[in-house]
């Protein structure tokens, strides 16, 4: 790392979570607690977004390369910010709404997908839905799945942690993944 961006690094980190949270407008009086995870915290601080705080430098890395991709990689979250905090990551993201029919949909897919010996990460490539007889929402759900594996290859992960609680629909309810990870 060279003299100038050692610099910028260091200045980036130092922050406090007070500064942090006045730059983004966000009024710690007013977030409320989504969930935690093996690093971190989620936190819904209003106008569709969600503040995670996390100690997972790899979370972090993989946020910052989505934010100027999000169009591309339309299997994931919209990531809008990734900042260092101190010891802190902090990631403002866009809220998915996590309704309970995805773990169904979730445990039919993976039914479906064992009796053809399909992995998830390969959906998109090697299942062809039409041939199966599904209603039109697991036709979408299906559908969705896949944009959310050739989003993971796009990123160049290839062992994607895709599962039913990594997932939300969005306001147009499209299924995206969120907590992404490489499980290599």
């Amino acid at each position: 790392m060279n003299r100038v961006a050692k610099i910028l690094y260091i200045a980036e980190s130092i922050a406090t979570t007070d500064e942090f949270y006045a730059k983004h407008n966000i009024d710690e009086d007013e977030m409320h607690w989504l969930g935690s995870g093996d690093f971190g915290n989620a936190y819904n601080i209003g106008n569709n977004k969600v503040l995670k705080i996390t100690r997972s430098k790899e979370e972090f890395d993989i946020a910052k390369n989505i934010i100027n991709r999000n169009s591309e990689l339309d299997g994931f979250v919209d990531y809008y910010t990734a900042e260092k905090v101190g010891s802190d990551y902090m990631i403002i993201m866009e809220l998915l709404d996590t309704p309970g029919d995805i773990e169904d949909k979730f445990n039919e897919l993976t039914l479906i997908l064992e009796e053809q010996g399909i992995p998830i990460s390969y959906i998109d490539q090697y299942l062809d839905a039409d041939e199966l007889d599904l209603d039109n929402d697991m036709i979408k759900f299906i559908s969705d799945i896949e944009d959310v594996a050739r989003s993971y290859r796009k990123l160049g992960i290839e062992a994607s942690d895709i599962r039913s609680d990594n997932l939300g629909y969005d306001k147009n309810k499209k299924l995206k993944a969120f907590d992404i990870f490489d499980r290599a």
